[in-house]
């Protein structure tokens, strides 16, 4: 069951990119299955317990990204979830780069995982991202961050009876302790990017990279994090080779090993620093030439997220905020039948239509002078015509201090 799972999804990611329209005349096109919207749900579930209630919403869904340390708190709740539904995809979340600081475990006590590591690495001390004064960085005020590169200390480890990095340490236990079990059909990596950002955080401290107490270049950060990384993903392939990796966040970043990425918090503003970024957001989305995450945070973004994933022919999983159940409001594609006008191939304008059977969907984008992106979804049906328009105000971070 699990290979044709796989099976299934890899054709799903290769089949966006078949372009099967065949010319009647030089006003009339054929659209056909490979040229529809492949619209589906994803769940995003970052707690490490899934209360008895919820694993049939979560069984619900097409895709499940579900926090690892379910596995040691509820491994019957996953196995449930696929007997309930055989067909959806769950991969296990991991986020490397980061670890809860012991103030924030002493109350999280249902991460046996997170214990477990986070002692070894307070009794070798070895391990944490740091900046030139010697301190470990935060980005999230909650967790400490730790040296994904390959610039990260090498030291004999016990356990394993040989010298690692920290790239091959955190892996290696992915590997033995939890990704052994066959529930999982791939792999989820929160902050898949690499850091070199972080050296302008915090009053420009910058990053010591590789232990010396200097800070280190921008591109150096870059390289040798973005190595830690792949290094990563090789040894996980290797061990699963038929694995789905996807990761947050929106960008073309190591295709090579990846089938799918994350925006979180859609339309992602961390992309530009530019009221421009839906257009930025869909470009990405493009160029990712495999399978995109919409994940949203209200209802308005969920429908903008909606009518954007019907503007476009690549597979496109909207999720909605985390740990959430089916939404009454979520819309079901199908109804809209077959598509009247083509994918939108380039997001280089204001607006954006695209025409269905019954309906149709618009996203107005503006521009520099536009603070918000509207949307439009409109559906006829034999009980009426549905009608949703709305808006959703565009972001522009702050640049980071």
């Amino acid at each position: 069951m699990k290979n044709q799972i796989f099976l299934f999804i890899s054709l799903l990611f290769i089949t966006h990119s078949c372009k099967s329209q065949e010319v009647i005349s030089q006003n009339q096109t054929v659209i056909t299955a490979e040229s529809q919207p492949k619209v589906r749900y994803a769940n995003y579930w970052l707690w490490p317990q899934i209360p008895e209630d919820k694993v049939e919403e979560i069984a619900k869904y097409d895709l499940a990204i579900i926090d690892h340390e379910n596995i040691f708190n509820n491994k019957e709740a996953l196995y449930k979830i696929k007997e309930i539904n055989p067909n959806i995809t769950i991969l296990c979340y991991f986020n490397p780069m980061e670890i809860f600081a012991p103030e924030y475990l002493r109350i999280y006590l249902d991460r046996p995982f997170t214990h477990v590591v986070y002692r070894y690495l307070d009794a070798t001390n070895k391990w944490w991202l740091k900046n030139a004064k010697g301190e470990i960085i935060r980005f999230d005020d909650r967790q400490l961050m730790l040296n994904l590169s390959t610039k990260s200390e090498k030291f004999f480890v016990s356990y394993f009876d040989k010298e690692m990095q920290y790239w091959e340490f955190i892996t290696q236990m992915h590997l033995d302790w939890i990704l052994e079990d066959t529930i999982w059909d791939g792999i989820f990596e929160d902050n898949f990017e690499t850091v070199e950002w972080l050296a302008l955080k915090n009053g420009k401290q910058g990053v010591d990279i590789d232990g010396d107490k200097q800070v280190d270049g921008l591109k150096e950060i870059a390289k040798y994090w973005q190595e830690g990384m792949e290094n990563r993903l090789k040894m996980i392939l290797e061990a699963h080779s038929n694995y789905i990796i996807m990761g947050n966040k929106g960008k073309n970043f190591l295709p090579k090993y990846t089938q799918g990425k994350m925006f979180e918090n859609f339309p992602d503003m961390y992309l530009t620093h530019s009221f421009e970024n839906y257009n930025q957001n869909m470009i990405n989305a493009l160029e990712i030439d495999s399978v995109a995450i919409f994940n949203v945070y209200s209802q308005d973004h969920y429908y903008l997220s909606f009518a954007s994933a019907m503007l476009v022919n690549e597979p496109i999983y909207l999720s909605y905020k985390q740990q959430d159940v089916w939404q009454d409001f979520y819309l079901n594609p199908d109804d809209w039948g077959k598509p009247k006008t083509e994918s939108i191939s380039e997001f280089n304008q204001k607006t954006y239509t695209r025409e269905f059977e019954n309906g149709y969907v618009q996203v107005i984008a503006g521009d520099e002078s536009n603070k918000h992106v509207h949307y439009k979804i409109v559906l006829t049906q034999e009980t009426g015509k549905l009608v949703l328009e709305g808006s959703v105000l565009k972001q522009k971070p702050e640049p980071i201090k």
